[in-house]
């Protein structure tokens, strides 16, 4: 018989009464002891390993125990998770930033190939790899960035700037990936300076790489801009630089009235837009963060120009687009809407496919994503992801700070 006086956390229990347990009674005690240590144990290992512990625990069959446990298991988020977009990823401190550019990125087939397809040895594309194996898995509810992080060398409490961000990342994406798979072409936007002075009438033209476009809402008069089509106009049109702001004119050699535009030359696979939420205040002496409500089209639409075969024209969608200009009511510049009027053979169409919102204030404040999967838009708040109940028809957003749009058809 076993000495139970050797163990005192075992004879501890049998303190209380005043009669001792005979053996039958200490047997199945210790029996039971040992079924409840070595559940307690799985659950800590669950706890500690989620996928093998679960995996392991499925392998026991279909008794009602085992199945009732799988489900709690995959309740508190323990267990492959199914019928879900995606995963969430956990904010370590300050890192929604990353989180939300994350989540895009996952959602993009093209973008989720370049990083695959990749045979780089640094360190943050092989973590990106192992965190989307990971993610495409869905084995567990939420997911830790710890090593991409440390591999980005990124400092978790301090908030980055999404939209720098993003270029950066980008950039440093693209100088590690296989250049037949380059993440650069599905986003930059390749635009032209017109420059033509009033005169010689010489034009001048400079090429220009975007990889988002940054619209105010602000027209130069300081009147509100309440749409981003409005935006993208006031971006669009023909501006004259006069007085102190004339530009020198080689041909002329001395400073001369010019007028200068913008207009797209090539269009990318993702058409992303920058909302300038941040700015500096009337004094001048600090930035502020700007909550305009602003309405975002579910589509955009572009036409090349019959005078110019290398001018994308912005067409607007938005029958009411004029009255939304701004405060004041003024139209839109009439020499734009010529140019779209003419604009009628081929066509590139966009949709609405994610927007990184911002809510807070200059210098602090928290990123989400909603993100469309589907035909259903989801909300990306780090470890939440949630199905958005409601389409808004339009979409009005007072915290809409990056927009991205997807080509629709291709050429």
């Amino acid at each position: 018989m076993r000495n139970i006086s050797a163990n005192k956390s075992d004879c501890v229990l049998f303190k209380v009464g005043t009669s001792t347990p005979s053996g039958q009674n200490l047997a199945s005690f210790f029996r039971l002891k040992r079924l409840v240590m070595w559940w307690l144990t799985l659950i800590q290992r669950a706890a500690r390993q989620p996928i093998a512990a679960t995996r392991f625990i499925f392998r026991f069959g279909k008794s009602f125990l085992f199945t009732i446990f799988s489900f709690v298991l995959r309740i508190i988020g323990i267990g492959p998770c199914e019928n879900i977009v995606s995963v969430g990823l956990v904010n370590q401190g300050a890192t929604c930033f990353l989180n939300t550019l994350l989540q895009t990125w996952f959602m993009i087939p093209e973008v989720k190939d370049i990083i695959y397809r990749s045979n780089s040895n640094v360190a943050f594309v092989r973590e990106l790899q192992k965190l989307f194996n990971k993610m495409e898995s869905k084995e567990e509810k939420c997911l830790r960035t710890n090593e991409l992080t440390m591999s980005l060398q990124l400092n978790v409490f301090e908030q980055l700037d999404i939209e720098e961000y993003f270029r950066n990342l980008i950039n440093k994406l693209n100088a590690e990936v296989d250049q037949g798979h380059n993440i650069l072409e599905l986003y930059q936007i390749v635009m032209v300076q017109s420059m033509k002075c009033s005169t010689c009438t010489q034009p001048v033209m400079d090429d220009c790489f975007f990889l988002d476009l940054p619209l105010s809402i602000y027209t130069a008069d300081s009147s509100e801009i309440k749409s981003l089509e409005v935006a993208l106009q006031e971006f669009l049109k023909v501006v004259t630089l006069d007085n102190d702001n004339a530009p020198y004119c080689n041909t002329c050699d001395k400073k001369t009235k010019t007028e200068t535009r913008y207009y797209f030359k090539q269009l990318p696979q993702l058409l992303t837009f920058q909302i300038k939420r941040f700015g500096v205040v009337s004094n001048g002496m600090y930035y502020q963060k700007i909550h305009l409500q602003i309405s975002i089209p579910w589509t955009l639409q572009f036409n090349k120009s019959l005078d110019n075969d290398n001018e994308w024209c912005f067409t607007s969608t938005t029958t009411n687009v004029r009255n939304e200009w701004g405060q004041n009511g003024k139209a839109v510049d009439p020499k734009i809407k010529t140019r779209t009027a003419r604009a009628t053979q081929q066509e590139e169409r966009y949709e609405l496919f994610a927007i990184w919102h911002h809510i807070g204030g200059y210098g602090s404040g928290h990123y989400y994503a909603e993100i469309k999967c589907g035909d259903s838009w989801n909300i990306f708040n780090d470890e939440k992801i949630k199905k958005k109940q409601k389409k808004e028809n339009p979409l009005r957003s007072e915290t809409a700070y990056l927009i991205m749009y997807r080509r629709k058809n291709a050429r």
